[in-house]
């Protein structure tokens, strides 16, 4: 951008650069479909770019849950452009689908974010869900990987604050 400041006779310009978010690439997740607290994700950015002077760019991988407004992040602030973790179910009435993201931030903090949808279905039983959460605590525990602990949290959160339409005799999906 250019500024022109006229005083009488005299003016300066001036030249203003500003700071644009990276350039877009994409998320592409594998396997587009899974169980819930089961099955491992794979999250990567592909082709993104930026000005030489803006990077290193970071990255954030993370989940929308219906019970929670703002996203759930599974990996924060990364330099690394792919990741890994397990997601909690989607909501039946979405088709069990749950919108995973990515955002992309330069030195600047300039981002952008894109989204992709996963089939995530509900694990057998909440025998099975429970025994599962556990086993993520495990892990989670044994690795002592603060995006581990950071996966879990987001995960149980988001598994806990579902609703279970099953437990009240009639079908309530169409109100979540």
């Amino acid at each position: 951008l250019l500024f022109t400041l006229f005083c009488g006779t005299a003016s300066t310009t001036i030249a203003v650069e500003t700071n644009g978010a990276p350039l877009p690439g994409s998320l592409v997740l594998s396997p587009t479909t899974g169980t819930a607290i089961d099955t491992v994700y794979f999250f990567a950015g592909k082709d993104w770019s930026e000005d030489s002077g803006h990077y290193p760019i970071s990255y954030i991988f993370g989940f929308l849950s219906d019970s929670n407004k703002d996203p759930l992040s599974v990996v924060k602030d990364s330099l690394l452009s792919y990741a890994s973790a397990k997601l909690p179910a989607g909501v039946q009435s979405k088709g069990f689908m749950v919108t995973c993201l990515l955002t992309v931030s330069d030195i600047f903090k300039a981002s952008k974010t894109v989204y992709v949808d996963v089939k995530v279905t509900p694990a057998q039983s909440i025998e099975r869900q429970s025994e599962l959460l556990e086993l993520l605590a495990v892990e989670s525990e044994d690795s002592g990987d603060l995006d581990a602990k950071r996966n879990l949290i987001a995960t149980i959160s988001a598994t806990l604050n579902q609703p279970n339409c099953t437990l009240v005799g009639v079908d309530c999906s169409a109100l979540h």
